[in-house]
């Protein structure tokens, strides 16, 4: 999964800009993959804050990206995006298994509330659940 991330987030900028040259990490346990000149990538996450998901995403995203900024998913928008260049959204498991709270009502799920604007245009490398929330008119909803 770490290698995969890092190398989606290469890719989706490599896409916006046609500049950037990345290379695919073997596979490895080391949390730390030659990216080359994709290092200087600038990546957002934004995410649910002070749970484990948090913690690993960003510590993987530190150890093979020079700028990384984090923010709490609602706050996501086009102006706090402004400065990077890719942005990973993630949300906390629906079912309360990764280190955050479960949701008040048993058996609950409990879907993302954030929203981007339709002139959003960074690239986002959405993590589970959360691309139908970002974009519920885009293309990347349920069938």
């Amino acid at each position: 999964m770490k290698h995969v991330l890092a190398t989606a987030v290469s890719a989706a900028a490599f896409s916006l800009s046609g500049e950037v040259a990345f290379a695919m990490p073997e596979e490895s346990s080391a949390e730390v993959f030659p990216l080359g000149e994709a290092r200087k990538i600038k990546v957002l996450y934004a995410g649910v804050q002070g749970g484990s998901r948090e913690t690993a995403f960003v510590e993987l995203l530190k150890a093979n990206f020079d700028t990384v900024g984090v923010i709490d998913i609602v706050e996501l928008s086009t102006s706090t995006a402004a400065e990077y260049d890719v942005v990973v959204a993630d949300w906390k498991s629906m079912y309360g298994k990764d280190g955050y709270p479960a949701s008040e009502a048993e058996g609950s799920i409990e879907a993302c509330r954030a929203h981007l604007p339709a002139d959003f245009i960074k690239p986002v490398v959405a993590v589970s659940s959360v691309a139908s929330s970002l974009m519920p008119r885009g293309k990347l909803d349920w069938l």
